[in-house]
């Protein structure tokens, strides 16, 4: 969902294949932002969440390939003036139904939402140098 200040513009349902054609559409979304001057977006998606692990090296493992991984409904929004609230809700499928685990988790001091960055990137270019969340 796409705003310009408190209006609803655009709702569009992105579906990406893999990681890689996440980032090209997310860049493609920024360009479409910037053009067309919105301020605030929220992302509603699938995700895998899991415990933080690292490898040998120290890097995070992504949870998509950890064996003990769940699913979680996530709910993202995010402004050019620096508000964000990034939910994260996991679940398990029985059958035909999906269960909640319990209240959605408030990811929101802990992470940052990295698939955005494209569009923080475009914000900044719009002026919105101050408020824009940095890494």
């Amino acid at each position: 969902m796409l705003y310009k200040g408190s209006q609803l513009v655009n709702i569009e349902a992105l579906e990406a294949r893999d990681r890689p054609d996440k980032i090209v559409m997310m860049r493609e979304l920024a360009a479409t932002i910037e053009r067309s001057g919105i301020d605030g977006i929220i992302e509603i998606g699938d995700a895998w969440f899991g415990k933080i692990v690292r490898d040998d090296q120290g890097f995070v493992i992504a949870p998509a390939l950890l064996p003990d991984r769940m699913e979680s409904l996530t709910v993202v929004a995010e402004d050019a003036y620096g508000n964000y609230k990034n939910l994260v809700s996991p679940y398990t499928r029985k059958g035909q139904r999906i269960e909640f685990s319990d209240e959605p988790i408030d990811m929101s001091e802990t992470s940052f939402a990295n698939n955005l960055q494209p569009i923080r990137d475009a914000w900044r270019r719009m002026g919105f140098t101050s408020t824009v969340r940095q890494p």
